[in-house]
């Protein structure tokens, strides 16, 4: 298995199906999951299921066929990313 402590993971779909199970997947091993879902209900749902099982998640909504949409997410991900440097 690998680690991913101290690593930020963005999962887009993440709210359900395949990006959830990708999304718990990533959270077993250690990383800060950005759960990133047009469904900000679904996103925050498998954020409280990661939490649950003492992982770390963050749910976001983002429609990532919109740039401006995408841009923002990415520069609020950078900004926490920078503070850890």
């Amino acid at each position: 298995m690998f680690q991913l402590n101290k690593k930020i993971a963005i999962v887009t779909g993440g709210g359900s199906g395949i990006g959830r199970a990708v999304a718990h997947a990533l959270s077993k091993q250690g990383a800060l999951v950005y759960i990133v879902d047009l469904n900000i209900a679904d996103a925050e749902k498998v954020v409280n299921e990661i939490k649950d099982q003492s992982g770390n998640a963050v749910a976001k909504q983002c429609d990532v066929s919109n740039q401006q949409q995408v841009q923002n997410l990415l520069a609020i991900v950078c900004s926490i990313l920078n503070r850890a440097i």
